[in-house]
């Protein structure tokens, strides 16, 4: 009888555990869904704007535009400048 009773308040225990953790999950899935939605979206914009930045060269143009902003000597920018220029018209 003993060993029933403690099966009993095993089973009972875990069940009660199990249904906890449902109602959690339940409570929690909403936020999570919306969570989800807003990753996926970020992702996708982050993607689109990698591919248009690899696309025209312009982490090259930023690289060319500092240079001619922070230094003097002009002439090694305009080496830097044409190359630029090149992979912008491909």
């Amino acid at each position: 009888m003993a060993l029933y009773k403690f099966d009993y308040y095993y089973y009972y225990y875990y069940y009660y555990v199990v249904v906890v953790a449902v109602q959690a999950f339940i409570e929690t899935y909403p936020a999570f869904k919306k969570m989800s939605g807003t990753v996926s979206k970020h992702v996708t914009v982050v993607s689109e704007l990698s591919r248009v930045v690899g696309a025209h060269c312009l982490m090259d143009v930023s690289e060319c535009e500092q240079e001619l902003a922070c230094h003097d000597d002009h002439s090694q920018s305009l080496l830097v400048t044409d190359a630029v220029c090149l992979c912008t018209n491909d």
